[in-house]
């Protein structure tokens, strides 16, 4: 397990690695969670990464860095016993593509008066299982110039 900013958002996210996941096949997975403002850290983790080796333990090993000085912390997992046992470690760059923000700029100057549904939708990330936050609608209500 490792707590670092991932994602530069000034809050400590984990990175959890489970080696022996998958129904004893020891496949392994790493989960990382974002931290934030709750009290409580969240059940379901914002992205999950799986070995690819049954038997090869990913994730038994975790470890953090900026390994491509990008300013951002990155994290590596380790198989030790990945293709017959002689390991493989897994490099996973944070990215500033993990923005929680989103900024519109709507022009409304030719909007008809009246509610207007505005609704955004973020393709997920890779290995991103938790995607309920990546649809967001609102609704708008345009207003006539006052004359």
């Amino acid at each position: 397990m490792y707590c670092a900013d991932f994602n530069r958002d000034n809050y400590k996210d984990i990175v959890v690695g489970a080696y022996n996941w998958f129904h004893g096949s020891r496949v392994g997975r790493a989960y990382l969670y974002y931290g934030g403002t709750k009290t409580s850290i969240d059940t379901k983790p914002d992205k999950v990464f799986t070995g690819d080796a049954p038997g090869g333990f990913f994730g038994h090993f975790i470890g953090r860095g900026d390994f491509n000085k990008d300013g951002y912390v990155d994290f590596v997992a380790g198989a030790w016993a990945h293709s017959d046992k002689e390991g493989r470690a897994f490099l996973y760059y944070g990215s500033p593509g993990d923005s929680t923000e989103l900024k519109f700029d709507w022009n409304t100057t030719n909007a008809a008066s009246g509610k207007h549904v505005l609704k955004a939708t973020i393709d997920p990330v890779l290995g991103e299982e938790d995607t309920a936050d990546n649809t967001m609608t609102t609704t708008v209500d345009v207003k006539a110039p006052s004359q």
